[in-house]
């Protein structure tokens, strides 16, 4: 088993140089083209993403408006995994959502 230290965390107390934020803009743009950020399925999971962006309010904030354990549970379901219904009404209730069954069209 490894030993674990803690670490502070390291702020930058000065301004950037020119060079210096290019280079961490180009990190930047290098680690979003490796790993694009993942999209909602369309659906249930994409109009709860747009609710909640339109309202400005993060998982979390969610979350806790709802009652949730956590932010987790609002990220499922913007991701589209298997979650209790009960967790997506308390979800669409603080987004000023409604869920509704209605029939299948032929």
């Amino acid at each position: 088993m490894t030993d674990r230290r803690i670490v502070k965390r390291v702020v930058r107390t000065t301004r950037v140089s020119a060079e210096e934020a290019q280079r961490l803009n180009e990190i930047r743009r290098q680690v979003m083209e490796d790993f694009p950020p993942v999209e909602s399925p369309p659906g249930i999971p994409a109009r709860i993403r747009a609710a909640r962006r339109a309202k400005k309010l993060t998982w979390h904030a969610v979350a806790q408006a709802a009652g949730l354990p956590g932010a987790s549970v609002v990220r499922d379901i913007e991701l589209g995994h298997d979650i209790h219904v009960s967790n997506l009404e308390a979800v669409a209730r603080v987004l000023d959502l409604r869920l509704d069954l209605v029939p299948v069209e032929a």
